[in-house]
């Protein structure tokens, strides 16, 4: 073999893998979540969220309202809620199962709601059905059933 084939081929293997972790590094935030603007305001929003988990038989066992924990220690942002939502028959399937329970700290699932400087609202959430695909079937199938669920939760809300 050529060295000098030898080394162009080396060079072009680390170059381009250097290229691909730059552009995934880039990229990751848009990947790894979904950002939609919601077509209602922000109370709105929130209130429709609540509203359809629970007609899609979901529940919101906590509400985080990020802006007033962070003005009780003098910071003022512009409204930012982080809403979890459950559904309890698919987290038995996980929490049942102590070879599953590793996913628990991604669990409920949750979905913020946020105002912008430009006076829209923002909902957005962690990519669960890219992140499922890492998974065995059971995590996989779970979290693409919760996904799509929450889709659905959240179509009554997005634009």
């Amino acid at each position: 073999m050529n060295v000098k084939v030898f080394l162009s081929g080396l060079t072009g293997l680390i170059l381009g893998s250097i290229a691909t972790l730059i552009v995934l590094y880039l990229a990751a935030p848009s990947i790894l979540f979904i950002e939609n603007e919601s077509r209602l305001g922000y109370s709105e929003t929130i209130a429709a969220i609540h509203e359809s988990s629970r007609a899609e038989g979901w529940i919101i066992p906590k509400q985080y309202k990020l802006d007033l924990s962070l003005a009780k220690a003098g910071y003022e942002i512009l409204p930012v809620s982080v809403i979890e939502l459950c559904k309890p028959e698919h987290a038995y399937k996980i929490l049942s199962e102590d070879e599953y329970r590793l996913v628990s700290s991604m669990m409920p699932c949750r979905v913020a709601v946020y105002e912008k400087a430009d006076g829209s609202t923002v909902v957005s959430r962690m990519n669960t059905g890219l992140i499922s695909r890492v998974f065995d079937k059971t995590v996989r199938d779970v979290m693409a059933t919760a996904t799509q669920e929450t889709n659905q939760i959240l179509s009554a809300v997005e634009r």
